[in-house]
């Protein structure tokens, strides 16, 4: 049911994807499968999300959070979170979209997915930009964000991201600075 409910969502069908997200979840949980369970949340988090319904998005995200958690799955936690995230933002909750963005960071990581820290980085460097204070932030996420398209070879979204760099009057990244991988990550409150 998870592919069915993927693919009316990629195929802009988002109230079926609802309808399907709503039926598989049940069924993963009954054949005791959490990450396909988180899986089918996160995927109609991103349905409700398409159709505006924005606090009952973050609520299905938060719940593929807290199983995906639980299962020890933490890519697809670091995804929810990433998601909700970008939920928070659409809300103009900046706060929110910080402290979930930064709780994927931890996870992903020294993780070895590129895809997923690349996306990260990029809506990290979108958080901070909101903020006037925060310039420096975003530089530093979208620079390392840069980066990391560059070493995977997709000189298309580098320049994408150079071009959000450049609108925002930021310098160009140094190709001494360390990995964001690398770097220490903000602290947050736990139990969340």
């Amino acid at each position: 049911m998870n592919g069915l409910c993927s693919a009316r969502r990629q195929g802009g069908r988002f109230e079926e994807t609802v309808g399907y997200g709503r039926r598989a979840r049940p069924a993963c949980r009954q054949l005791g499968d959490p990450v396909r369970e988180s899986i089918a949340l996160n995927n109609l988090a991103i349905a409700l999300d398409e159709l505006g319904r924005f606090e009952e998005s973050v609520q299905t995200y938060e719940e593929a959070i807290a199983i995906s958690r639980a299962a020890g799955d933490g890519l697809n936690e670091a995804m929810a979170l990433m998601n909700a995230g970008d939920t928070y933002l659409q809300m103009g909750r900046r706060d929110g979209a910080l402290g979930v963005a930064e709780r994927a960071q931890v996870i992903l990581r020294g993780s070895g997915h590129s895809p997923a820290e690349m996306s990260l980085l990029d809506t990290l460097g979108d958080i901070h930009s909101e903020e006037s204070s925060r310039l420096e932030e975003a530089d530093n996420a979208w620079a390392q964000a840069q980066l990391l398209h560059e070493e995977q070879g997709d000189h298309d979204a580098a320049a994408a991201v150079a071009e959000l760099r450049r609108a925002a009057e930021l310098p160009a990244p140094r190709s001494d600075s360390a990995p964001w991988s690398a770097r220490t990550p903000p602290a947050f409150p736990t139990g969340t």
